[in-house]
């Protein structure tokens, strides 16, 4: 994986998706379950966080954290979408882990890519 793929990464998937679950506390309010809501599985129309993922995913085996916490938030997401703060709690916790899992995961690959 390049740097600049990681960069990428961290800040579209991980630094995004985490936006609201960083604020996140045993109960969290609608308005920022509903951020998180937007955050993870997008407004109608829009890809999912998932999705988003999906289009930047080089196959890695170093994304395998990042992929399973991913399969987690959408498996909450018709308890998230319909206002279970539980579930809500619980994606933004797997939303979090993803940004920390990335932000590893850029920290520890070179600043620049090997010019040809």
């Amino acid at each position: 994986m390049t740097p600049t793929l990681a960069k990428t990464l961290l800040h579209d998937i991980g630094k995004y998706g985490a936006r609201a679950a960083r604020n996140f506390r045993d109960d969290p309010p609608t308005a920022l379950v509903q951020m998180l809501v937007r955050d993870l599985y997008g407004r109608e129309g829009e890809p999912t966080l998932s999705e988003r993922f999906a289009i930047l995913d080089p196959g890695d085996e170093a994304l395998s954290e990042t992929r399973t916490h991913l399969r987690a938030i959408d498996a909450l997401r018709a308890e998230v979408t319909s206002g279970d703060a539980d579930a809500a709690i619980r994606a933004a916790r797997h939303a979090r882990a993803i940004e920390e899992a990335l932000r590893a995961l850029a920290a520890a690959l070179p600043e620049s890519e090997p010019r040809s």
